[in-house]
Parts: C-alpha cells; sequence; structure tokens
C-alpha cells in the first residue's frame, strides 16, 4: 500500500470514529487548522498524532477500516447523489411535497445504515486504542461539540442581527 493510500486509509477511519457528521451536515470547513475559529477539529492525521496511536495501531486500524472500504464508498456516494437530488428538488421549488418527503427519507434512510456501519467500525478502532487514548478521545469529541455549540450560536446571532 503506498503512502498516500495509508494516508487516505488512516484518515477515513479517524474521520469516521470521531463521527465527523459535522461535517457532512454543514459541508465544509470542518477540516482545517486547529486554530482557525471554522474548524471543528484537527485533521485525522494530526487527532491520531494527539491521541498517540503507535505504528502498530495505525496498521491495525488500516486493517478494520479496509474491511470497510468495499461497503462504505458506495454508501457515501450514494448519500451526496441522493442529498443532491434533494437539494435540487428544494432549490428548484418542488411543489410536490409528497416527492420531497419521500427523497428526504432516502436519505435519512441512507445515513442511518452508515451511521450503523460508522459505529460497527469505530467499536473495532476503540477496542486497539488503550484506555488513557479513549480517555483523549472522549476529551477531544467533547470539545468539538462545544466547538460546534458555540459556531451555531453565533450563526444564529448573526442571522438574527445581532453582533456575535
Amino acid at each position: 500500500m503506498t503512502l498516500q493510500r495509508k494516508s487516505v486509509a488512516i484518515g477515513l477511519a479517524v474521520a469516521l470514529v470521531l463521527a465527523f457528521s459535522a461535517a457532512v451536515s454543514f459541508g465544509h470547513g470542518m477540516r482545517s487548522r486547529d486554530d482557525d475559529p471554522g474548524s471543528f477539529g484537527p485533521t485525522p492525521e494530526k487527532a491520531l498524532e494527539r491521541l498517540g496511536v503507535t505504528g502498530e495501531q495505525k496498521t491495525q486500524i488500516q486493517g478494520v477500516l479496509g474491511k470497510y472500504r468495499p461497503e462504505a464508498e458506495p454508501a457515501v456516494k450514494q448519500i451526496v447523489a441522493e442529498r443532491r437530488a434533494l437539494r435540487r428538488m428544494i432549490q428548484e421549488g418542488a411543489s410536490d411535497e409528497g416527492a420531497i418527503r419521500g427523497q428526504a427519507a432516502k436519505v435519512a434512510a441512507l445515513e442511518s445504515d452508515l451511521a450503523v456501519m460508522r459505529a460497527r467500525l469505530s467499536k473495532e478502532v476503540r477496542s486497539l486504542l488503550t484506555e488513557e487514548q479513549k480517555t483523549k478521545l472522549a476529551e477531544y469529541q467533547a470539545k468539538r461539540e462545544k466547538k460546534v455549540d458555540r459556531f451555531l450560536e453565533r450563526r444564529f446571532r448573526e442571522r438574527e442581527g445581532e453582533k456575535p
């Protein structure tokens, strides 16, 4: 496996494990520099480094990811395609509420399938971490959630005409 493929594999595994669902929900700017106000967390490589993941653990994580990749990649591509279809329906002003609800339900079903897959992958990857690494991961997740909350609060205030 090339270094580039290993980096991609590790990145995807960490992204799934760390549940970067905020990136999917908001659609951009979620993996920039740690000190960037628009960033919701470190890059996957930086997260692994902060957790103190060893070379052996990285190899094991790659193995877990490799097991899920054939199922995950097409699932993610399908979700993206179905979300685009939903967005087009909404942006084009579709008046068929039933069609919009049907497409939204299709997206929701795909996302729930992916959530189950992420949970399985996460459980396997977490089993490879030490207790100290699991504690650090929980701390990072709590910090990221607070950052998302602050982002949303600022966003809502800006839209209501208040200054952040």
